[in-house]
This record gives C-alpha cells, sequence and structure tokens, in this order.
C-alpha cells in the first residue's frame, strides 16, 4: 500500500501529469466560455457582430487655390458632403441592380445628382463623347470586353453608342423591363464599379455635394445598402465660372496617357488633373501630398473607427497677374459690342428676322428633341407635324437624323412656311425666352413686331450672340502691362461653366459644348489665329525707318495700284472707290491706313540690293521675330498656339499641306508676296496674346518681355515658393526719332483729323496711340476686326489687343471696348448706359 501511495504520488507530480490536467482546464474553460458565448450571448451578439475589416484610404490633397492680383479668389475648394461606394464589398448579382435603383430614387427624390462617368450622351441621338477621337473610343470599347456580344461580321469599331448601351445592359444582366432611363442608371454606377475591377481599394464616388437629409436618409437605411456610406470631399468651385472658364481650364479625373507622364511625381489612378488652362499649366504647384487613413468597416462597408490618419498637404496658393474687375469690364464691353452690331445689321435689313431664328436652329437653341416630344396643343406642334410629315418614321437614333430635322426646319423659316410668330412662341415653349402676361398677350395678338421682340430679347440677353451664332459671335481681348510682360486680363467670347465639368460631370452639357458652332470651350486669345492686317504696319515702319529704306518725313506718292511687284497688281484699298490719299508719310500713312506706302517700302527692301530680291522678306522677318511674332508668348498655358510669321519656309509648309504634289513655282516666293506681307496679309496668323505682346514691346520703347499670367506662388502655410518677375527676352534698339513718328501716326489713328477711331475717342481725356485692321476671309462673310493701341501716350502702361472675327461694322466694336477697358484701368469716368428692363418688351 505504500508502495501504490508512492506511485500515485509519483504520478501526480510528473510533468505529464501536470500537462494533462493543464490541457484538461484549458479545455473546460473553452468549453464553457463557447456556451456563454453562444447559448447564453449567442443571440445578443448576433445583432451586433462586427466583420472588421481594415482598409487604407487615401485622402486627396485639397487643390492648390488661385485668386487675382488682388487676392479675389478664382479657383477654391469648399468641403461637401459625398456618397460613395466600398467597391471591395461584394453584393449579390442578384441584388446589386435593385439597389441602385433605390439609392437613386432616394437621391432623386432630395433634388441629388447621381454621378454618371459612362461616356456617352444621355439625350438622344446617343453619341460617344470622345470628340470624335475614334482610337480613344476603340480603346474603350475593348475594354468593356464586349466582343462575345458582336454579331457575325460586324467590327467593334462599327458599334454605336446605343448598341453599346444595349450590350452594357446585357453584360450587367438588367432586366428587359426596366425603363431606358433606370437602365441608364444602373449602367452608369455598374460601369464606375467595373472601372474598379483590378484597382488598389478604393471607394466610387456616387454623389456629390448632397444635402444633410441625404446623408441622414441613407444612413437611416444602411442596411439596404451595403458598402454605401457617407463621406466629406474637397470640391473644385471657380466662384467666378464663365468669366475665366477658358484662362482656368478644369479637372477631371488623370487618363493613362496623363499617368503615364506623371507617375514619377507620385500620381495614381485615382488622381484628378488638370485637362486644361491653368489649371493643366500649373497642376505640379496646384497637387498637393495626399494623405492616409486606416479605417475599420463592418460587414456592410460602415466604417466603425479611424485607426490612423495622415493629414494630407494642400496644394500651392498661385496668385495671378490677372486684375478680376478688368477682366469683367472687358468681358461686358465685348458682349455689349458684340450685340450692338448684330443690332445694328438687324435694324438696317442686313440680317433678317428668319435668318435669325434659322440660325438658332441650327446653333442648337432651339432642340429639337423638345420638339418631337412636344404635346400637339402647344404651338411648336407645327413644327413637330412638318418633320414627321417628311419623315414619317423619325427617330433620333444618329446625328444624320437631327441634321436633317434641322435641315428641315431652316429651310421652311427662310421659304416662309414656319413663320417668326411661330418660332416666337417655340422659343418661349422651350424657355429660351420669357414673356409676362400682358407681353405674351401682345405677341399673339402680333400687335408687337417680331424684329422689335428679338431686338429687345438680345438687349435683355435672353438671346446671346452665342445663341444666335450669326456673325459676329465670338471675340478676343487681352490687356498686358507693357513694362513688365503681366496679362492683366484675357478674356475669351463666347465662355462655358467650368463648375459643371468638375466634381459631376454633366456629360449632356459637355456634349452640347462640343456640338456648339461658336466653340466656347477654345481659349481664342491664344489659339485663334487670323491675319493681323493694318494692325501689322508698325512693323513694316519700324523696319523701313531702321534700315534707312525711308526716312521719317520722307513722302510717297499713293498712285492707287501697285504695278512694281508683279501681276495680280495689288491696290491700295481707298482704290476701290476711285480714290487715292496722295502724298503721304510714315505718320499718314498710319492714320490713313495707305497700303501704297507700305507696298512701295517693303518693295525698295526687296530691291535695294541687285539680285537679292529676298531680302525684302527677310528684312521683315528680322524685324517680325524681334517683336516676337515667331514664337509663342510665354503664358502658362499648354494649348497656346505658335504664331505664323510670312515667310519662304511658311509659305512652302502650308501649300505643301494643302497640296503634297505642288511644285516648287507653286510655293515660290515672290515679291508680291513680301508687300502683301508688309500690311498683315500673305501668310501672317497671329493670335491676339502675340499681337498684344508685339504692341507692349513697341510701346516701352523696344523691351520685350516674356508674357505670363503667374505672379507669385505660395506653399499651403504662406511660405513664398518662388515670385515671378520681369523677364526681358530681347531689347530692339530702336531710334528715338523712329520711335517718335511712328508713335504720331498712331495717335492720329485716335485724334487726327481722318483718325479711323477719331469718333469713338472724341474728347477722351487719355491720349491713345492705336491701329485698327481689318482681314478679309471669305467672299460671303464680313471681314475680321482688329484693334490693338497702348496708352497712355506720354507714359505708356497698358497694350491692348481685341479680335472680333467677322466683326467689321460701322460702329467700331473694338475700339469701342479698348475705350471701355482703358476708362476702367486708368480710373476715368464712364458713359451713362441706359438700363433695359429684363422682362419686359419696350415699345
Amino acid at each position: 500500500m505504500k508502495d501504490g501511495f508512492k506511485n500515485f504520488k509519483k504520478a501526480v507530480t510528473s510533468r505529464l501529469f501536470i500537462l494533462f490536467v493543464v490541457i484538461i482546464g484549458m479545455f473546460c474553460t473553452l468549453s464553457y466560455r463557447l456556451f456563454y458565448l453562444q447559448i447564453v450571448k449567442g443571440e445578443e451578439y448576433q445583432k451586433n457582430l462586427k466583420a472588421s475589416i481594415l482598409r487604407e484610404l487615401t485622402i486627396p490633397a485639397p487643390r492648390g487655390t488661385i485668386y487675382d492680383r488682388f487676392g479675389r479668389p478664382l479657383a477654391i475648394n469648399k468641403p461637401a458632403f459625398s456618397i460613395k461606394l466600398d467597391s471591395s464589398i461584394k453584393i449579390d448579382e442578384n441584388y446589386i441592380n435593385q439597389m441602385i435603383l433605390d439609392l437613386t430614387t432616394i437621391l432623386e427624390t432630395n433634388d441629388e445628382k447621381l454621378i454618371d462617368e459612362l461616356p456617352i450622351s444621355n439625350e438622344k441621338p446617343l453619341v460617344f463623347l470622345f470628340d470624335d477621337d475614334k482610337k480613344r473610343e476603340l480603346n474603350w470599347k475593348k475594354s468593356l470586353n464586349i466582343d462575345a456580344q458582336l454579331i457575325e461580321g460586324q467590327r467593334l469599331e462599327d458599334v454605336t453608342a446605343e448598341q453599346t448601351i444595349t450590350m452594357l445592359a446585357t453584360k450587367f444582366k438588367i432586366s428587359p423591363e426596366t425603363t431606358s432611363a433606370n437602365a441608364r442608371k444602373i449602367i452608369s454606377l455598374r460601369y464606375s464599379l467595373y472601372q474598379q475591377r483590378y484597382k488598389k481599394y478604393q471607394p466610387i464616388t456616387l454623389a456629390v455635394d448632397v444635402k444633410q437629409k441625404t446623408v441622414v436618409q441613407i444612413e437611416e437605411e444602411h442596411e439596404k445598402f451595403p458598402g454605401v456610406y457617407t463621406d466629406v470631399d474637397s470640391l473644385r468651385v471657380y466662384p467666378e465660372g464663365g468669366l475665366f472658364a477658358n484662362m482656368l481650364g478644369y479637372i477631371r479625373l488623370i487618363s493613362d496617357t496623363e499617368l503615364a507622364t506623371l507617375e514619377d511625381h507620385g500620381y495614381t489612378q485615382n488622381d484628378l488633373v488638370g485637362k486644361s488652362g491653368l489649371e493643366k499649366g500649373l497642376e505640379l504647384d496646384l497637387k498637393g501630398t495626399d494623405g492616409e487613413k486606416l479605417v475599420e468597416v463592418d460587414a456592410v462597408g460602415r466604417r466603425i473607427s479611424t485607426v490612423e490618419t495622415k493629414q494630407p498637404k494642400p496644394g500651392n496658393k498661385v496668385f495671378l497677374t490677372i486684375d478680376q474687375q478688368l477682366q469683367k469690364v472687358a468681358y461686358d464691353a465685348l458682349v455689349t459690342e458684340l450685340k450692338n452690331v448684330i443690332i445694328s445689321k438687324l435694324t438696317s435689313s442686313e440680317i433678317t428676322v428668319p435668318e435669325v431664328f434659322s440660325s438658332l436652329v441650327g446653333s442648337n437653341t432651339v432642340s429639337i428633341e423638345k420638339i418631337l416630344d412636344c404635346q400637339d396643343n402647344q404651338y411648336q406642334a407645327k413644327l413637330k407635324r412638318i418633320i414627321l410629315n417628311k419623315y414619317p418614321n423619325f427617330t433620333l437614333k444618329t446625328k444624320e437624323d437631327k441634321n436633317n430635322a434641322k435641315i428641315l426646319i431652316e429651310t421652311d423659316i427662310t421659304n416662309g412656311i414656319i413663320s417668326s410668330y411661330d418660332m416666337l412662341l417655340t422659343l418661349y415653349e422651350q424657355k429660351i425666352i420669357t414673356f409676362s402676361e400682358n407681353d405674351l398677350q401682345r405677341v399673339k395678338s402680333h400687335t408687337i413686331s417680331t424684329l422689335t421682340v428679338v431686338v429687345n430679347k438680345i438687349l435683355s440677353n435672353e438671346l446671346t450672340p452665342q445663341q444666335l451664332d450669326l456673325d459676329p459671335s465670338t471675340g478676343s481681348v487681352v490687356v498686358e502691362d507693357v513694362n513688365t510682360g503681366e496679362v492683366l486680363a484675357m478674356v475669351s467670347y463666347p465662355t462655358f461653366d467650368n463648375n459643371l465639368l468638375v466634381n459631376n460631370l454633366d456629360y449632356d452639357y459637355y456634349s452640347k459644348l462640343l456640338n456648339d458652332p461658336t466653340a466656347p470651350l477654345l481659349n481664342r486669345p491664344l489659339v485663334d489665329r487670323k491675319a493681323p492686317g493694318s494692325t501689322f504696319k508698325m512693323v513694316t515702319a519700324i523696319a523701313g525707318l531702321e534700315e534707312k529704306i525711308i526716312s521719317p518725313y520722307e513722302t510717297i506718292r499713293d498712285m492707287g495700284i501697285f504695278t512694281k511687284a508683279g501681276s495680280p497688281a495689288a491696290r491700295c484699298w481707298i482704290y476701290a472707290n476711285g480714290g487715292t490719299h496722295g502724298m503721304v508719310n510714315v505718320a499718314k500713312a498710319l492714320e490713313v491706313s495707305c497700303n501704297y506706302f507700305f507696298y512701295e517700302t517693303s518693295y525698295r527692301m526687296g530691291n535695294s540690293v541687285a539680285g537679292t530680291r529676298l531680302n525684302g522678306i527677310e528684312t521683315l522677318n528680322k524685324y517680325m521675330k524681334a517683336f516676337g511674332l515667331d514664337a509663342p508668348t510665354g503664358v502658362e498655358i499648354e494649348e497656346e498656339y505658335s504664331p505664323v510669321m510670312a515667310s519662304p519656309e511658311n509659305l512652302k509648309k502650308i501649300v505643301l499641306s494643302r497640296n503634297k504634289d505642288a511644285t516648287p513655282s507653286q510655293y515660290r516666293w515672290t515679291d508680291g508676296e513680301t508687300i502683301r506681307a508688309a500690311i498683315g496679309q500673305s501668310c501672317n496668323n497671329y493670335t491676339p496674346a502675340s499681337m498684344a505682346k508685339y504692341v507692349a514691346t513697341l510701346a516701352n520703347g523696344g523691351t520685350r518681355y516674356k508674357m505670363h499670367l503667374v505672379n507669385e506662388v505660395l506653399s499651403y502655410d504662406g511660405n513664398v515658393v518662388r515670385t515671378e518677375k520681369p523677364t526681358v527676352e530681347e531689347t530692339l534698339h530702336i531710334k528715338k526719332e523712329n520711335l517718335d513718328v511712328v508713335y504720331k501716326g498712331m495717335l492720329a489713328v485716335t485724334s487726327g483729323t481722318q483718325g479711323t477711331m477719331r469718333g469713338v475717342f472724341k474728347n477722351f481725356p487719355v491720349k491713345v496711340a492705336a491701329k485698327t485692321g481689318t482681314a478679309q476671309q471669305n467672299l460671303t462673310q464680313s471681314s475680321h476686326t482688329w484693334f490693338v493701341c497702348f496708352a497712355p501716350l506720354e507714359n505708356p502702361q497698358i497694350s491692348i489687343s481685341i479680335l472680333i472675327p467677322f466683326g467689321e461694322s460701322k460702329t467700331a466694336p473694338a475700339g469701342k471696348v479698348a475705350k471701355k477697358i482703358i476708362e476702367s484701368y486708368l480710373g476715368l469716368s464712364t458713359e451713362a448706359t441706359t438700363p433695359v428692363t429684363e422682362n419686359s418688351l419696350l415699345p
């Protein structure tokens, strides 16, 4: 027994036994814990079960802000609620489409807008929004993997936008019973999810800038929307909208091409980048450093907590040289003068009222879609019947269908089948114009003429030059500080609202911009190249004087026809009426814009040395380059076009571009080309920005500054990153007596007895040196109108360049725009204007 006790004691105290007891104890404890958790507390814990998932989110850095020279905001960021979807949360294929519809119902009920990134228009006819870039369109189609749905013999590049929508509906298993509008909403969101399939976890933004009540409603119904949550984002906002749209540009999601270029700077496929204007040109200044956030989410995508946060660093603050107030003055003055020219043409019957309505149809201001959707009791139902009588099975499936309908309506307006009365009421029904009840009755009873109505609607801005698309409907203004190269104003008309192209891109609006015949997306001061006409003559004058081809007070007799340079003989403009300018010197030639004087001057350049005919254009080219007319201005906008100066090389390029089989005799430079180049013709083509730079160089005595828009760049916390100081590109050593005589001629344009602008600047308190110019593009439209000037004459501060395509008019629109700008810049008193009542027809 003693031995048994010893054996038992030995067994109990052995390591194996102790380990066995410990294991049994742990097993019992674990069993009890499992029993407690699953049985005792199981139901309670089931309700509160959380699938703890850690997600690493990128916190986009706020983009740098942009201000004018006085600190007025032009591009800022605004915090706003956004609705997002965690793309990593797997949602049942049979539920996701219904979930999207439920979510969009909430958004639409609260007047919110679902983000639609699908590059297909919403309005019929459905079209791809790739700006006719077929390569991009094809690559996009390939990315959708819809090849398997092609019918035999069909090529992917031939698949239409409408067919693509049908294929995507099949791909995303959308019920055939779903309405086309709802199908589009589902496709849009499913497309965004599809785009994210291979990317690092990143939420998809469904709606931006949503109301508080929308946030609350979605949070309350979170169980219906797995993966959907609310967040706060920084949205890009342009306070002045269209006033600076072409200059500032806009931002959108980075493209693959842009990513390849910017990847070394830390960009990812989720970054927003500048697509045009200064947003693009200053991208690396405006882009901040993204932060990171590690968050814990539950099984349906709701955030539980934030584990760790690394704050982003905002982009730099950019202060421009632009003066917001001067920009607005220039813009308003330009639009006013465009309207005045159109009204002048209307009241003089140069333009008829039917032409106005026909143009409104052609410019897409009058909607063919709304005509076809109208009710039979509406006034525009007559137009609908005309279309359907001509095309009984008409649909808006293609651009050709829409164009056919437009041509039909335009033709019937011209032929009087559709009256001006019909069109007025169509404009009213489509809410293009408005009427008070009294005015509507006057229109219906024909007690007021359609001409009076149209004129008053133009005056009240209900019908804009852009909508009318009549000559003139576009224009540019550039104002430069002649002593620094700073751009003080850069106006492009027509413009667009860049707020509609950021945050939540309005594809229908973008599509309308692309199809607008007035091309509002063009930054006209930097890309609208036209022959400068007589505004170029100061270059020829300086070249002739500096090279001693002519002397300051030498006179040349205007013979009307210049025959020395061969056939066809060149003529002075005044000879069209049988007259000549008689004996003229440099100053008088500039005042009256005598072509003959500059023909003779440039001809002498090429024939002053025997056997060196090209010497004339070579001499002119030397001075063109000296004034900067051979290269971009230097502004920080990449889209700027280089000027095209008249030269043998450029003539050859132009001729060969039109006819690759052209012979040397067809592009041989002649004296005839030289004399025409000397008056701003031949192949001279310059932008308003280049012309402003040239005139600024002339005004300050020959110092050519690099033109620039950026004044100073500061870090987000206020430290100076860089200050843009005036940069001298070249100094022209022009003799004072030569400058003085050219200035004298330019002053006479605004104050001489024969100056073309003497009426506009009569009794003006400041001396203005100026030059007008016209350039004919074709025989069916008015000539382009140029006006360049600098002021004040005694102490030049600003140069101004104005271009109004097809704007030739007795009303001198460009000169009046310049006058308003000078008045504003120098703080002079302005003329009173008569106010126009917005919605009331004048008698």
